[in-house]
């Protein structure tokens, strides 16, 4: 059972028992079940309910001594703490409402980031083939962290490769996890296929590496690479 529905079955009980004191006129039985229902309004964040419930209860008695009719003072009861009840669990359903639209939007903006990360690794690779392929570094430089020594390393594999006459064909490339490390710096770990062609014999490669992705000025930058 849940919270909602314990505390429902709660309420209605107190009702019942309020509703059957003022019936047979037992004072204990009223005191009781008035006391039950200001407690749980207090409990469940809703006091000021309860304490309307004892201040018209009082009033609605002081009525019933001057002989009025009971059922229109025990219907007026029963509205009055239906309306409370009510007034109190849709409260809750909105604010759950809001909770979960936040909880989705944190979601989605984590997704959209991965996206990216997903996105920029892939470019990153494929640029790097038509790096090592035209001998031109500028053709990957713009995805790496220019202040890394990853920058440098990277550099040096176009020149050395394009030096040895060796080509790459891409096949595929994807991210397998990512790891936040800290705030705008992650850790990714990647699959790659890649055809590596010398003296005009390919070999499909696949590679398994870690990568480190930096995010600055909301751009993401290659920043460290390891087997």
């Amino acid at each position: 059972m849940s919270e909602m529905e314990f505390t429902g079955l709660t309420l209605t009980l107190a009702i019942i028992v309020f509703l059957l004191s003022l019936l047979r006129w037992n004072l204990n039985l009223y005191v009781s079940g008035l006391a039950a229902m200001f407690a749980l309004g207090t409990i469940y964040d809703f006091k000021w309910g309860g304490v309307a419930i004892v201040l018209l209860s009082c009033l609605i008695m002081e009525i019933m001594k001057e002989q009025l009719h009971k059922l229109i003072a025990l219907v007026c009861i029963a509205l009055i703490i239906c309306t409370i009840v009510i007034y109190h669990f849709q409260q809750k359903e909105d604010t759950d409402t809001k909770t979960i639209t936040t909880q989705q939007s944190d979601y989605v903006l984590t997704s959209t980031l991965e996206e990216n990360i997903h996105n920029h690794f892939t470019t990153y690779v494929k640029a790097l083939v038509t790096a090592i392929n035209s001998g031109d570094f500028s053709q990957v430089s713009p995805y790496i962290d220019t202040e890394s020594a990853f920058y440098q390393k990277q550099k040096k594999l176009v020149s050395n490769l394009y030096s040895r006459d060796i080509s790459e064909t891409f096949y595929e490339a994807k991210v397998q996890s990512i790891k936040e490390l800290q705030t705008n710096l992650y850790e990714i770990k990647t699959y790659e296929k890649i055809g590596v062609t010398k003296n005009n014999e390919e070999k499909v490669k696949e590679f398994h590496y870690t990568y480190r992705v930096i995010k600055k000025d909301n751009e993401l930058y290659m920043q460290h690479w390891a087997e």
